[in-house]
């Protein structure tokens, strides 16, 4: 085997090494088999990308973008959620934490007895 083609084969096992680790370290799954939904507020109070998402108080995934909305007077808040987890329509959907220790995190609550609807869909 020459140098080159060890050199290239260090290369992407590096490569992939730093890929696996980023995604591990950052709590995502490898290979992106969640789906995401945009929760909309009217004030984000503190919420920042990489804030832990919620179900019943078991982490289900993360903050990907907070955003202001048109006119500034709506906070859009996009949700990475793990693959497998089942969000029921009709959740209530809020913020919660101590903004001034730089916690706030998203608890999503699903609606109680028959009022659960069917899952909500990426989006």
């Amino acid at each position: 085997m020459t140098n080159e083609i060890k050199v290239a084969l260090a290369v992407l096992l590096s490569a992939l090494a730093i890929f696996v680790g980023v995604r591990f370290l950052s709590g995502q799954p490898l290979f992106g088999a969640g789906y995401e939904v945009v929760a909309v507020f009217d004030d984000a109070q503190g919420l920042t990308a990489g804030s832990i998402v919620r179900l019943n108080g078991v982490r289900v995934g993360d903050v990907r973008d907070v955003r202001l909305g048109p006119n500034a007077r709506e906070v859009y808040v996009t949700l990475s959620i793990d693959g497998g987890i089942e969000i029921p329509r009709g959740s209530t959907v809020q913020t919660s934490g101590l903004s001034a220790l730089g916690e706030v995190n998203i608890e999503i609550t699903p609606p109680q007895g028959a009022g659960a609807g069917r899952p909500l869909a990426a989006g």
